[in-house]
């Protein structure tokens, strides 16, 4: 194990807060406890935490979600083609995609019908990722390469590193451009990059501040870093308290909110453009299984009745900022 410093601040101080690890919580970690220092500057991480070498024991050799298995009728398989088209046409009209040219006149009533479930993903928080530039992207921890291969079907020219050898070899055999390692030494050329993602990635690594740095200097200028991490200023993370799914110790090494993924970009170089959360119930559900199994000592799971009160729970605090999930987009400065 190995002691260490706020990255945001330097302090060596703070507030220590002992947190549980189980099996079922945590896959591989089990009957373990880790420490959070929360710093005086209000950012929390890992202290101690293990060594780079000592954390390869923490994952197992397939880290990233099993693929959705899931059977539909021929009506379902309808309306999943009907909202494919639609999704397309959305990402064309408001998202800059490129698309079939057409005449003003087309495109006014194309947006006019698709106005309506436009603001329907919207308020699900189901928003897309705008097309930015010659729409070149490196994914950070892209796993097999299931994002990847939406993205490049959606016009993307798509990149990836993974520091699991399993997961590179399948994104590699789908043809993707998906390197091992970890993004500090993968040795993308500078000004490279419309986008660069960071999909549950950057609470993992040792240095976030010098991997986004790197990634500051392979984005070309006006290029969007993008963040999605677990919210540690989230409703959940207060109401569920220890057994919040999303603490993950060992692996999760670093716990944002809105203040400190802004000073974290601050200080990697760029200019942040927006902050929200987001209205996926995933991580909340996951903490109340928790807590039913170790604290209520109920082998229960949660419902049909908690899945529907937390949908609504979790959309609403969404969009007043404490959802479960911190979304950040940055620039680099042109």
């Amino acid at each position: 194990m190995e002691t260490v410093a706020c990255i945001l601040c330097g302090s060596t101080g703070g507030t220590a807060r002992v947190i549980p690890s189980t099996g079922a919580c945590n896959a591989d970690v089990k009957d373990e406890t880790f420490t959070l220092i929360t710093c005086p500057c209000g950012f929390t991480y890992l202290n101690p935490r293990p060594t780079r070498e000592e954390i390869k024991a923490y994952y197992p050799s397939e880290y990233y979600p099993p693929a959705e298995l899931s059977s539909r009728t021929k009506v379902d398989r309808v309306f999943k083609r009907l909202s494919k088209v639609m999704k397309k046409g959305i990402r064309e009209e408001f998202y800059g995609y490129p698309g079939t040219s057409r005449s003003w006149v087309a495109r006014l009533l194309r947006r006019i019908a698709l106005y309506p479930e436009y603001w329907h993903l919207r308020f699900a928080g189901r928003d897309i990722l705008p097309f930015k530039g010659q729409g070149r992207l490196l994914d950070v921890g892209c796993g097999p390469g299931r994002l990847l291969q939406e993205l490049r079907g959606q016009g993307w020219d798509v990149y990836g590193v993974d520091f699991s050898p399993v997961a590179v070899s399948r994104a590699q055999s789908v043809g993707l451009n998906v390197k091992e390692g970890d993004l500090l030494t993968a040795g993308f050329e500078s000004n490279y990059f419309d986008v660069v993602n960071f999909s549950h990635s950057l609470e993992h690594v040792f240095d976030p501040v010098a991997t986004l740095q790197e990634a500051r200097r392979i984005l070309k200028p006006g290029g969007r870093v993008l963040l999605f991490l677990p919210n540690a200023g989230s409703a959940e993370a207060a109401l569920f308290g220890d057994w919040w799914v999303a603490w993950d110790p060992p692996r999760h090494l670093f716990h944002f909110d809105r203040r400190s993924s802004a000073r974290l970009l601050e200080l990697a170089g760029f200019q942040a453009v927006k902050t929200t959360t987001s209205t996926s119930k995933s991580s909340f559900l996951g903490s109340a299984d928790c807590y039913f199994q170790y604290v209520a000592k109920s082998q229960r799971k949660h419902g049909s009745v908690l899945r529907h009160v937390a949908g609504v729970g979790c959309l609403v605090l969404g969009h007043l900022g404490y959802g479960g999930e911190l979304k950040a987009m940055a620039e680099k400065p042109s």
